[in-house]
């Protein structure tokens, strides 16, 4: 990337070449046998209806993860999408010292998190894990956004080795909070909720980028939603 302005784009020709692998793919994946029973006995039902996930058994736990989603991604998208942006605009980085910085603070830091956060949601619970990570990561992005010099270093390593953990079990609550004949038509419109959060976060990191002084600080403002 720092050899000529578009030269970016060839990392995504070269991920693009996975099309290729789709055939094979598609040919080796085999329906879940949990759906083959449901269909089995329930010949005529067809669909996962809506209303479904909105009923009295799932409606509250559905409103839950549908604001967790929304409110996570409000500052997640933003954090992610427009760190780039920030460590070159606000603080002189060259693409590859940005490669650097994502392969020393999020490559195998974020892989550790997931182990922990594995371990200790099988032996301590779901929900605390889920809680302690969310608020850890979210303190220390926040801070990353607002610092400088070592501070990037050391808050975004902590940052996703926290965050990591939280997503593996947020993702977790999806699948196991709703039944085989609903979860696809749950996940979607949780998905749903998840992406209207990060176009909120990022109109709102961008638009109040001239307000609040930076780049930076108008990111780390989304970081309140997470918390909430």
């Amino acid at each position: 990337s720092d050899s000529a302005p578009q030269a970016w784009r060839i990392a995504f020709g070269i991920s693009a070449l996975t099309i290729f692998l789709l055939p094979r793919l598609a040919r080796s994946l085999r329906e879940t046998g949990r759906y083959i029973d449901l269909a089995r006995r329930t010949a005529r039902r067809g669909r996962g209806r809506v209303r479904e996930v909105f009923a009295r058994a799932y409606g509250f736990r559905f409103l839950l993860l549908g604001l967790a989603a929304f409110l996570t991604n409000f500052f997640s998208a933003p954090s992610a999408q427009l760190t780039n942006r920030f460590l070159t605009d606000e603080h002189g980085y060259s693409n590859t010292l940005i490669a650097a910085f994502r392969a020393v603070t999020a490559g195998i830091p974020g892989l550790l998190g997931i182990i922990i956060a594995g371990k200790l949601a099988e032996t301590r619970g779901r929900r605390p894990v889920a809680i302690v990570g969310l608020v850890v990561a979210t303190i220390f992005q926040m801070t990353f956004f607002l610092g400088d010099g070592a501070v990037l270093w050391f808050a975004a390593t902590f940052a996703i080795v926290a965050a990591s953990g939280a997503a593996i079990v947020l993702a977790a609550f999806d699948t196991e909070l709703f039944p085989t004949e609903v979860r696809g038509t749950s996940n979607a419109l949780l998905l749903v909720c998840a992406v209207a959060g990060s176009a909120a976060g990022l109109l709102l990191a961008t638009n109040l980028e001239d307000v609040v002084g930076g780049l930076g600080p108008a990111i780390a403002l989304c970081g309140v939603a997470p918390l909430l």
